[in-house]
């Protein structure tokens, strides 16, 4: 088995192959699926599959088991084909998510089932695939309209190099046993994390190689007596008397123990209660002279403060993702559940899931509570650019940084900032719908800003006029220099963009609301500040969204999408917050 061995899966004309050879070119071992298979059946996986179907899913499993199980030692991506679906536990597994991926799967490959129209197939296709790739990946990466590959495989790299790092975080982080032993033990092991937590509440068959933690969760003080060697126990307050009146504990040797409390809301009185129960063990076994506390469950910002007397404090509602985030760098316990975050598959989800995402945790694997510390408000932000690129661009200037996501509704920013201030957080993306409130409240004279910083006071800044300079330069390089231009959108973006084109060459300017339902007029250049594609949009020789998610495919000889201009956005976002010259 590769230490490090991901398998890259995803519908037909996803990329994958082409992603694959981007890897390579960054220094990965890419292994093409496909191509393994054919050396094995000295057939064609096209003559496999006509021939026999049901026989090429099961060499195409096959195959794929032994290789990531040969020894080899060197980390490796495998690209699979679309049609896979049993996947080894001792690999990791990146979907990658297209947006319009169907055309390409119309235009560019041979029918799968030509008996049924191409909407059925492409249906059949996702019910018969996604739920799979749903259940069992730990990584997603969305790919929209104009995404080249090179950037694209640049993220997956990086990503995956940040959660290898392991580090402290990694290193006090037990994964929640939630999936099977095999699965287990390789994320523990490829992670480099403390182990597995195992709770009473959960039926799971745990590893035996690996450190383990057992959690009490039910009125079963004996149960702990049946995992007399693990390394340490939790046990939860509600539970604690019958501990104590079982005597359970009087014939097991001394270990650390977790004294924890989950309940339905933090309120302050939830640290004395602790400090309390915790001051009761150490009298009645003063021989476990290794004592934690630990609060898990949802409530406020100023419930969670004050943490003197806490070791592990475990927000546990996404609202306050960032909080937790934050507090993994000083907690001595941190857990993690396998699988994918669902609100990576529907925004809908994203306030009814545990905070306990793998993606978004390796981001933060090699950091230090010493991190610049950064982060992105607005709603929605699960999609955001922002984690992965200002991570990887104070890698390159040596710096540390930590970037968190902080959903907020309109309306709500100027609690959010106070309380982003108290924790030191004092460099701030600002995205839809906050950008009018931020100048507000900022006392800016523009009318809105998409970047803050704390100095002393919050003071903000526009940078969507630099990544308008940065999108019309790469219009240049497709060969259009000037000429006429239609703006689509009128919210602040559309008026950034606006005063960018003044004196950049291009004219006439047309501006035209997005919901606009008559004839749009014939331009030389769209740019779509809208947030959207809009009713029947007119056929330029260059259309430029300056979104990145959400991108529909545009009848245009050049259709560029929103990363440029994001990153425009973001590079003088750095320099406003004075992290690069």
């Amino acid at each position: 088995m590769g230490l490090y061995d991901c398998l890259i899966v995803g519908h037909r004309g996803t990329g994958k192959t082409t992603t694959g050879y981007e890897l390579a070119k960054l220094g990965w071992a890419v292994v093409d699926l496909d191509q393994k298979i054919e050396e094995v059946a000295g057939q064609t996986c096209s003559d496999l599959l006509a021939s026999d179907p049901s026989k090429f899913r099961e060499l195409e499993t096959s195959t794929l088991h032994t290789l990531v199980n040969d020894g080899t030692e060197t980390p490796r991506i495998v690209v699979c084909g679309a049609g896979a679906m049993v996947f080894p536990d001792e690999a990791l597994v990146i979907w990658l998510r297209r947006e319009n991926w169907h055309h390409a799967a119309r235009d560019e490959r041979e029918r799968l089932r030509p008996e049924i129209s191409f909407d059925e197939e492409v249906a059949w296709m996702k019910s018969s695939r996604e739920p799979r790739w749903i259940e069992r990946s730990d990584f997603v990466f969305d790919i929209p309209v104009g995404r080249s590959p090179t950037r694209v495989a640049q993220e997956i790299s990086d990503v995956l190099r940040w959660a290898k790092v392991g580090g402290g975080l990694a290193q006090k982080t037990w994964l929640i046993a939630t999936t099977s032993a095999p699965r287990l033990r390789f994320l523990v092991n490829a992670l480099s994390l403390r182990g597995v937590e195992t709770r009473s509440d959960l039926a799971a068959d745990c590893p035996e190689d690996v450190p383990l933690l057992a959690s009490l969760r039910t009125p079963d003080p004996a149960w702990l007596a049946g995992h007399a060697t693990a390394d340490g126990f939790d046990i939860d307050l509600q539970f604690l008397t019958s501990v104590f009146e079982s005597r359970v504990l009087d014939e097991l040797p001394p270990r650390p123990i977790i004294l924890s409390v989950h309940p339905n809301e933090v309120t302050p009185t939830t640290k004395d209660a602790l400090i309390a129960a915790k001051a009761e063990f150490v009298s009645r076994y003063p021989s476990w002279t290794h004592v934690e506390t630990k609060c898990a469950g949802p409530g406020t910002v100023a419930a969670f403060q004050g943490r003197e007397g806490v070791d592990t404090c475990l927000p546990t509602s996404t609202k306050l993702n960032w909080l937790r985030t934050l507090f993994a760098f000083t907690n001595t316990q941190n857990y993690l559940a396998p699988g994918v975050k669902p609100s990576r598959i529907d925004d809908s989800l994203s306030d009814s899931i545990p905070p306990m995402d793998l993606q978004d945790w390796a981001m933060n694997f090699g950091l230090d509570d010493l991190s610049i510390r950064a982060g992105l408000v607005g709603d929605p932000i699960q999609r955001s650019q922002g984690p992965w690129w200002h991570r990887k661009n104070a890698e390159i200037a040596g710096q540390s940084l930590v970037y968190l996501g902080i959903p907020v509704k309109l309306g709500g920013l100027q609690e959010t900032l106070d309380h982003l201030q108290a924790y030191g957080v004092s460099r701030i993306s600002v995205t839809s719908p906050l950008k009018i409130e931020a100048a507000r409240l900022s006392e800016s004279a523009l009318p809105a800003l998409n970047t803050l910083l704390f100095d002393g006071k919050w003071t903000g800044t526009d940078t969507d006029a630099d990544g308008a300079d940065a999108a019309f330069q790469e219009v240049r390089t497709r060969g259009l220099h000037s000429g006429s231009v239609l703006v689509v959108g009128t919210g602040g973006v559309a008026a950034a963009i606006l005063r960018a084109l003044d004196g950049s060459g291009f004219e006439p300017v047309t501006h035209l609301p997005g919901r606009h339902t008559g004839l749009w007029p014939q331009t030389d250049l769209v740019i779509n500040a809208s947030g959207h594609t809009p009713h029947n949009p007119p056929s330029p020789a260059v259309w430029l969204d300056l979104h990145y998610n959400g991108v529909e495919a545009i009848e245009a000889p050049v259709h560029l999408g929103g990363d440029t201009f994001f990153e425009g956005q973001a590079r003088a976002q750095r320099r406003f917050w004075r992290l690069e010259d």
